[in-house]
């Protein structure tokens, strides 16, 4: 009888872990969760902000191109025409 009652309650014992266990392993999931929604709306701005620099590196305002290609045009001479003189 001993042994019985010494069985059972290593069982309950057991069963109580194991329950405290999977309470925390969803603890753990749902929190995982979280983060993770965290983590990709982080990326996701993250890209947002890198695709504006990259604009704002590669993509010269209009003004500028106009000023830069008016000026590079008028400074530049034609090699290849013959001068009278």
């Amino acid at each position: 009888m001993d042994d019985t009652r010494e069985m059972e309650g290593l069982n309950t014992e057991l069963y109580l872990r194991n329950c405290l266990i999977i309470q925390e392993n969803e603890r753990l999931r749902r929190r995982a969760q979280q983060l993770r929604k965290e983590n990709e709306a982080l990326i996701s701005r993250w890209k947002e902000n890198i695709g504006d620099l990259q604009k704002l590196k590669l993509e010269p305002e209009p003004e500028f191109k106009l000023q830069l290609g008016s000026s590079f045009q008028q400074d530049k001479k034609p090699s290849n025409t013959k001068q009278k003189g």
